[in-house]
C-alpha cells in the first residue's frame, strides 16, 4: 500500500465563544496558557473532528469555513486513513478524564481531539508517542521531525 499525504489542522480557537460559566472549555486554554488548542487530522478530502458532542467528519471545504482560526497545517505521509466509528468517539468528551489524562500523561484513556488524532496517526504508520496529551505536544512532535507546514499569523 503506497504512502499518501495526511494532514494535520491545528487552530487558536475551536469553536464560537459562549456567554457564561456554561462554558467550561474556554477557561482550559486560559489554564493552560496555550494558544493553540484544537487539533484534527485530514485525509485532504474529509477532516475528522473531535468535537465536544462526539466525532464529527467533514469536507475539507465546510471545516476551511468553519475554522478562521487555523494556525498550522502540517502534512505527513502515511497509510491511507481508513474511517471507523468508535463508540468512545460518538460520546461528548469528558472533561474530567481529558484532565485525568492530562495529569497522568496519557495513562488514562480519553477521547479528546489529541486523543483521536494521535490515533488516526498511529493508524497511518506514524510512531507518535503515547504520552502526547496536549495540541502543543503534538505539534512539538511534528516540529522535531521537521514536518513540512504551514503556518498563518493571521489567526493569533
Amino acid at each position: 500500500m503506497r504512502n499518501v499525504a495526511i494532514y494535520i489542522v491545528f487552530t487558536a480557537k475551536c469553536r464560537k465563544k459562549r456567554a457564561g460559566l456554561r462554558d467550561l472549555w474556554g477557561i482550559v486554554p486560559l489554564v493552560l496558557g496555550v494558544n493553540t488548542y484544537h487539533v484534527a487530522v485530514s485525509d485532504g478530502l474529509r477532516v475528522y473532528d473531535m468535537v465536544r458532542g462526539g466525532e464529527r467528519v467533514v469536507s475539507m471545504e465546510r471545516y476551511n469555513t468553519e475554522h478562521s482560526t487555523i494556525s498550522y497545517w502540517y502534512q505527513v505521509q502515511g497509510k491511507p486513513l481508513i474511517y471507523r466509528t468508535r463508540a468512545k468517539y460518538l460520546r461528548p468528551i469528558s472533561l474530567v478524564r481529558s484532565l485525568a489524562r492530562w495529569l497522568t500523561r496519557g495513562r488514562v484513556e480519553s477521547n479528546d481531539c489529541v486523543t483521536r488524532a494521535c490515533e488516526l496517526l498511529r493508524e497511518a504508520g506514524l510512531d507518535v508517542p503515547k504520552n502526547t496529551v496536549t495540541p502543543r505536544q503534538l505539534k512539538a512532535w511534528l516540529d522535531q521531525r521537521n514536518t513540512p507546514h504551514v503556518w498563518f499569523p493571521e489567526a493569533h
